[in-house]
């Protein structure tokens, strides 16, 4: 399952037994509602599913998806430093980015989620998974990846910049450019 309640700035800690499961999901379902409701400050996330916060301004979302779940970051300045604790007998897969532990309380799942980005975490062989903790610490964005992001984006520059040179060099008037640049 996935809900808790908040305790400092972006902490949820609950543990669930099969005899409040019942219970859960309906509290589970009131909250998928409330947050379905809700708009999320800059489009939502990519990939389809049930989002949860978590925290509680809403910046960063977890996003339900079967047995998949996905990370969102709703901010434009903040990378979302995630980490969740689950018991030592749930079959936990890291996706991709996904750093994934064994200690002995059970799996430590981590991920850093950028700006903007709904990025694949987790995903499980059945769809009850049982978390004992969850943590997401926003962080400033750090250099090395704003350096990332400008050398990409002068990159693209560059090659539009080439593209539109072409263009205009096989024609002459800003009407045809504007047409074929369409």
């Amino acid at each position: 399952m996935g809900l808790g309640f908040f305790c400092g700035s972006g902490k949820i800690r609950h543990k669930y037994t099969s005899e409040e499961a019942e219970g859960e999901l309906d509290l589970k379902q009131g909250r998928r509602r409330a947050w379905r409701k809700s708009e999320f400050k800059f489009g939502g996330p990519s990939q389809s599913g049930d989002a949860f916060p978590l925290l509680q301004k809403g910046d960063c979302f977890y996003v339900e998806n079967g047995k998949r779940w996905l990370i969102y970051n709703d901010t434009l300045d903040r990378e979302m430093h995630v980490t969740m604790h689950f018991d030592a007998d749930a079959y936990v897969f890291a996706c991709e980015r996904t750093q994934l532990s064994r200690e002995p309380s059970g799996w430590v799942a981590k991920i850093v989620a950028y700006p903007l980005e709904t990025v694949p975490f987790v995903f499980f062989d059945s769809r009850h998974v049982i978390y004992s903790e969850m943590e997401t610490v926003p962080q400033p964005l750090t250099e090395a990846y704003l350096q990332k992001v400008n050398t990409a984006a002068v990159a693209r520059l560059q090659q539009e910049k080439e593209e539109l040179m072409g263009i205009a060099s096989r024609c002459c008037a800003e009407e045809e450019i504007l047409r074929i640049c369409r």
